[in-house]
C-alpha cells in the first residue's frame, strides 16, 4: 500500500533567506547545550534525541537511552530513530495546508487572506449538506488559531468516544460555538485537515469518492469518505509535500507497517519498563499520526524556518511573532523568559505533543534558532521537554544564574528554570544534575531572593516591596517543590537593619541565619524561619578571610557543622558563623555557576 505513495526527490535545493532576514548567531556553546539536555533527560525517560538548528543548518544533536529496550528489540535511541510526534503532527499538517493554499489558491489574495474563507465547501459533499448549519461562519483561520468553537467529546460529558473518527464526527454534529471567540486547543481543529487537503489538492478524486458513497447516509457515509480521503492525504504528503523537504528517507505514517521491526522507537510506560508498544494506524492522522526522527525534525525546521519553500515569510511571522501563543497560528504553547533583551520579546512559541507514551517538541528559540526533541516514555512530558530545550539554549548562550544552599548531606545549586543540582561545596553538580523543580504557582525564579536548606526541607526567601511596605516572606518544601510543605508566610529581620541590607539567608537544623551587608562589613543574626532575629537579638560582626570584605561575598550556605562563605574570586572559607575561616580557607569552588 505505502510503496505507492513513495516518491524519490532528486535535486532538492533550499534557498535560505538572506542574512539580513535572520538575526546573527550568538555565541552558542554547543557542549553546554548538549550537556544540559543529556543531564536533564538521561535516566528520566527510556530514550531521547534532540537537535539545535540555525540558519547554517543542524549545529547540534544528541541522543541517549533505548528506542527498544534490551530484550524488547535492543535498539539504542539515536538522532535517526523514528518516533511518534504526537500533536507536533499538527504543525506538520498545518504547514502542509498553508503550502497548499499558496500552490493551489482557493480564493483571491494572499495565503493569509485565504484563511478567512469558510470551511464548509471543502468538506465531502455529503458532509456539507449534513453540517452546513452547524458550521456557519467557521473559517480556516479559526481552526488554525484554535478558536473554532468546536467542542468534540470534551464538550459533551455524555459522549463516550470509541475512536478518532467518531470523535471528529461528533464534534461536527455538535457544531461550533461562537467561532472566532475564546481560545480552546482541540484535536478536531486540525483533524479536519484530512478532508481539506485532499479536497483542495485532488478535486476530481474527491468528487469520485463522493459519487462512490453518496448512497450512504450518516455515520456510514462519514466513515467511508473519511477512510478514502485519508488515503489521498497520505499520498499527498508522500508524493507532494515531503519531497519539498527531504531528499532521502521520508517521515512515515505507520511505524509498524512501513519500517523494519528494529527501525523505530517503541513507547514505554516508564524509564525502567522492559516491554514497549507501538501504534500502526496505517495512515497519517493529521493531528497526531506522523512519525519522524530528530534529524528529520531538524530538516523540517530548517526548510520551514529559513526559506520560503513551504510558507511565505508573513505567515511564519504570524505563527511566531505574537504576544501570546493563543494569538499564534498553529502553535499551541510558548516558553517565556527575559534572557534576551536585544530581541525585544520574552515569549517563544512552541508546539508540543504527547501520545500513548511518546512525547515531542518543536521550539522557536531566540536568535532565529529552533530546537527539537523526542522521548519515548511519559515521565518527561512535552511541556517539560520544551522547557528543557529552551533553558538548554539559555544555558548555552547567556548562562543560568544559580542560588546555592547546603545541608549535612549535600550542597545544592538552584538554577533559573527552575532546575536544582546536587553535589559538594566545590562542585555543586557532582551527584545530580538539572532536576526540574517548582517555586510557587505562577512564580518566577527572579522573584526568589535566596534559598536555604536543612536536613528536613528547603526554604525559598522573597523580598516583597508593595503598598504594605517591605517584607520578607518564605516558603518551604523539598528541593524540587519549594512550597509543598509551607506556602508563603512572613518573616521578621533584625530591626537594626533594612531589608535591602539583608544579603543572604542560610539554614541548618538548629536555626536560620540572616547575613547583613553594611558598607564593607558583614553581620550575622539568627532565629526561626518566621523571625530571623529571635535567637540572636543583636547581629554580630563577621570576620572574613584576609583581604576580603562583605562586597566580595557572593553566597553563604550553612549546615550543622559549619558555615560556607563563597567569594567572587572563586575561593571559599568555612567555619563558625562569626569567623567562617576556622575550618577551611582559600578553597576553590565552581564559581561559574553563579555567573550570568
Amino acid at each position: 500500500m505505502f510503496s505507492a505513495f513513495r516518491a524519490v526527490a532528486v535535486g532538492l535545493t533550499l534557498s535560505i533567506l538572506t542574512p539580513q532576514s535572520a538575526t546573527a548567531d550568538p555565541d552558542v556553546s554547543i557542549s553546554r547545550f548538549n550537556d544540559f539536555l543529556h543531564d536533564r533527560l538521561n535516566g528520566r525517560t527510556k530514550g531521547y534525541a534532540f537537535a539545535l538548528v540555525s540558519p547554517q543548518g543542524r549545529i547540534s544533536e544528541g541522543s541517549g537511552g533505548y528506542a527498544q529496550a534490551p530484550g524488547d528489540g535492543n535498539v539504542r535511541f539515536s538522532p535517526t530513530t523514528v518516533s511518534n510526534l504526537g500533536s507536533v503532527s499538527k504543525l506538520i499538517s498545518s504547514v502542509a495546508f498553508l503550502n497548499l493554499l499558496r500552490e493551489q489558491p482557493i480564493a483571491d489574495g494572499t495565503v493569509n487572506e485565504q484563511l478567512d474563507t469558510e470551511v464548509i465547501d471543502y468538506l465531502p459533499k455529503g458532509l456539507q449538506s449534513r453540517f452546513r448549519n452547524k458550521l456557519d461562519g467557521l473559517t480556516f483561520r479559526h481552526l488554525l488559531l484554535h478558536r473554532s468553537g468546536l467542542r468534540g467529546f470534551n464538550g459533551d460529558d455524555g459522549f463516550d468516544p470509541t475512536g478518532d473518527r467518531t470523535t471528529l464526527e461528533h464534534a461536527l454534529a455538535l457544531g461550533t460555538s461562537n467561532p472566532g471567540g475564546s481560545y480552546q486547543y482541540n484535536n478536531e481543529n486540525i483533524s479536519l485537515m484530512r478532508f481539506f487537503i485532499p479536497h483542495i489538492a485532488y478535486p476530481d478524486q474527491a468528487e469520485a469518492i463522493h459519487q462512490a458513497h453518496k448512497s450512504k447516509t450518516g455515520t456510514a457515509y462519514f466513515d467511508a469518505v473519511r477512510d478514502d480521503y485519508q488515503v489521498l492525504l497520505t499520498g499527498y504528503l508522500y508524493n507532494v509535500f515531503f519531497p519539498k523537504i527531504y531528499n532521502g528517507q521520508f517521515p512515515v505514517c505507520s511505524l509498524k507497517l512501513e519500517l523494519p521491526a528494529n527501525g523505530y522507537a517503541k513507547a514505554y510506560d516508564s524509564p525502567g519498563a522492559s516491554t514497549g508498544r507501538d501504534y500502526a494506524p496505517g495512515h497519517c492522522i493529521p493531528q497526531g499520526g506522523i512519525n519522524m526522527s530528530v534529524r528529520q525534525m531538524a530538516r523540517f525546521a530548517r526548510v520551514y524556518g529559513y526559506s520560503t519553500t513551504l510558507i511565505p515569510r508573513g505567515i511564519r511571522k504570524r505563527m511566531e511573532d505574537v504576544g501570546h501563543y493563543t494569538n499564534a497560528l498553529v502553535f499551541n504553547g510558548q516558553q517565556n523568559g527575559d534572557h534576551f533583551p536585544e530581541e525585544g520579546r520574552e515569549n517563544w512559541v512552541d508546539h508540543g505533543g504527547s501520545f500513548r507514551g511518546y512525547s515531542a517538541v518543536f521550539v522557536r528559540l531566540p536568535h532565529n534558532h529552533y530546537g527539537v526533541a523526542l522521548v519515548n516514555s511519559p515521565h518527561v512530558s512535552s511541556d517539560d521537554l520544551g522547557h528543557a530545550v529552551y533553558y538548554a539554549y539559555v544555558y548555552a548562550t547567556v548562562g543560568l544564574p544559580a542560588k546555592i544552599s547546603a545541608n549535612d548531606r549535600h550542597h545544592f545549586a538552584y538554577r533559573e528554570g527552575t532546575y536544582v543540582t546536587r553535589g559538594t561545596s566545590r562542585n555543586h553538580e557532582a551527584t545530580r544534575k538539572f532536576q526540574r523543580g517548582s517555586i510557587l504557582p505562577g512564580g518566577d525564579f527572579d522573584d526568589v531572593f535566596d534559598i536555604s536548606a536543612n536536613d528536613r526541607m528547603h526554604f525559598a526567601w522573597f523580598k516583597v516591596h508593595n503598598h504594605l511596605g517591605d517584607r520578607l516572606m518564605v516558603t518551604a518544601g523539598p528541593s524540587n517543590d519549594l512550597d509543598r510543605t509551607r506556602q508563603l508566610y512572613a518573616s521578621a529581620i533584625d530591626p537594626d537593619f533594612t531589608l535591602d541590607q539583608l544579603a543572604f539567608v542560610s539554614s541548618n537544623d538548629e536555626m536560620h541565619f540572616a547575613w547583613y551587608r553594611k558598607n564593607d562589613t558583614l553581620y550575622v543574626g539568627a532565629g526561626a524561619s518566621d523571625n530571623l532575629a529571635s535567637r540572636r537579638p543583636i547581629a554580630v560582626r563577621v570576620t572574613l578571610s584576609d583581604g576580603k570584605t562583605a562586597r566580595d561575598v557572593v553566597a553563604i550556605t550553612s549546615n550543622d557543622r559549619m558555615h560556607f562563605v563563597f567569594y567572587d574570586d572563586c575561593t571559599y572559607s568555612a567555619g563558625r558563623s562569626d569567623r567562617p575561616t576556622t575550618e577551611r580557607d582559600n578553597v576553590s569552588w565552581d564559581c561559574e555557576i553563579l555567573e550570568r
